[in-house]
């Protein structure tokens, strides 16, 4: 493998380290086989340098595609703003500039890619730039962070184009299989899976990892997810998802997702389990979602775990349509040992915590360990347990009815609320009915 010296990465991840200049426009040196480039610098113009070489293909402007040729090429993005960089064959080495949106492919050949922090618009900043390393044994060298925040400019490791499993390790800063040899990965903290059943584990630091999906629309492959101890982030459309002690957020369509210790943020779209761990969870079931335009039934199952979690009723995609005439997200609630709390969205609900149901127009779940309930924004039909529940009606005219145990019952403002606490020391507040308490 072919590897090239890599100065002044030091990555700087907050906006306020980098100065607020505008993009620099550098000079071009045209080489033999260019496909594709900018104009011709004059001659007076600065020489652009690429890890201490000088660049043979240089982009002037953005928006720009550059081609490589069959050999070797000292290729720059130059700081310009969404250009698209592939190497073709020979041991390249490609820079580009943190924060600019561009994409660079090694292509063919042993390559060295680096992504680093220099001169930058601050209008552009959260921007991420994508590395893919193509065929051979690559070196991708880039700036740690998480994707789509302002405050860093991740780099991120793109196995797309890989033609299958990819095992992505971040602890050990290597990438393995999909057709395209040993990726060394230096600096990198996000990474992009391919369409096949890849694996990714997490390093001990924040990192973030998007599952991939599948070019013509094909079902993705279920990837093999694990992440470390930092504060990770996992999206995507398929995966088994084991999170570490961080406070975590996992956001998929079909999955299986366990939490752990932490305060991890928890969301399947479509169908699948998603566990929270000893952390005070929120755990949602299912949000809008359509399949080639029709809306799609759903089934989630949801558990909050042992710490204080916020739970969401399962929801639907579309309601009112044709094709799901009466309910299309259906699943399962259970809130675990700790007090948790049931939010029911957008939707007026009917909840019976005794009779372990819920219901709105959008969806309807088994419930189980569930303390408190949130409604929603409209009249609401709250029933509690034999238990000490909580049960806040939200906007609309609500009904809460307490059953046994000691209830609080809580209507809302500017709504004709209706509360019968049953048996026990009930209170009652905001209501402007009330019984047994």
């Amino acid at each position: 493998m072919r590897t090239f010296p890599v100065t002044g990465s030091t990555p700087r991840r907050t906006r306020s380290a980098l100065p607020a200049m505008a993009l620099a426009t550098a000079g071009v040196v045209v080489s033999a086989g260019l496909v594709a480039t900018g104009s011709a610098a004059p001659a007076s113009a600065a020489v652009e340098m690429c890890q201490g070489r000088v660049a043979t293909i240089v982009a002037t402007e953005r928006d720009q595609e550059l081609t490589g040729t069959d050999g070797p090429d000292v290729i720059s993005t130059a700081g310009e703003y969404q250009v698209q960089v592939d190497g073709r064959g020979g041991d390249d080495l490609i820079c580009t500039r943190a924060g600019t949106s561009a994409r660079a492919s090694g292509g063919a050949g042993d390559d060295t890619l680096v992504d680093s922090v220099g001169p930058l618009d601050e209008n552009l900043a959260g921007n991420s730039t994508y590395l893919l390393g193509g065929a051979g044994d690559d070196r991708i060298v880039g700036v740690p962070g998480i994707p789509n925040t302002v405050a860093a400019y991740a780099t991120i490791a793109d196995f797309s184009d890989a033609t299958d499993a990819v095992t992505i390790r971040l602890d050990a800063g290597v990438a393995t299989g999909g057709g395209a040899g040993r990726d060394e990965l230096e600096g990198i903290t996000a990474a992009s899976g391919s369409y096949y059943a890849d694996t990714f584990i997490g390093s001990s630091g924040a990192d973030y990892y998007d599952t991939g999906n599948h070019p013509d629309g094909r079902t993705k492959a279920l990837d093999d997810v694990r992440t470390g101890a930092g504060d990770d982030e996992v999206k995507g459309i398929r995966g088994s998802v084991r999170l570490g002690a961080g406070d975590d957020e996992a956001d998929l369509d079909i999955s299986r997702i366990w939490g752990e210790a932490g305060d991890d943020v928890l969301n399947i779209s479509i169908k699948g389990f998603a566990r929270g761990g000893s952390g005070n969870d929120t755990v949602t079931g299912s949000s809008d979602y359509e399949y080639n335009f029709r809306p799609t039934h759903t089934w989630v199952r949801t558990y909050g775990g042992s710490g204080a979690d916020v739970m969401l009723l399962p929801g639907v995609v579309a309601e009112g349509d044709p094709s799901c005439p009466e309910v299309c997200g259906r699943g399962s609630v259970d809130g675990g040992s700790g007090i948790d709390r049931l939010h029911l969205g957008s939707d007026p609900s009917v909840v019976d915590l005794a009779a372990g149901t819920g219901r709105s127009r959008a969806g309807r779940g088994r419930l189980r360990s569930i303390e408190r309930v949130i409604g929603s924004n409209y009249g609401d039909i709250l029933r509690g347990s034999a238990r000490d529940d909580v049960l806040s009606g939200g906007g609309g005219r609500d009904v809460l009815i307490g059953r046994g145990g000691d209830d609080l019952l809580i209507g809302g403002e500017s709504s004709r609320d209706r509360a019968d606490g049953g048996p026990g020391r009930d209170r009652c507040r905001q209501v402007e009915i009330r019984r047994s308490c």
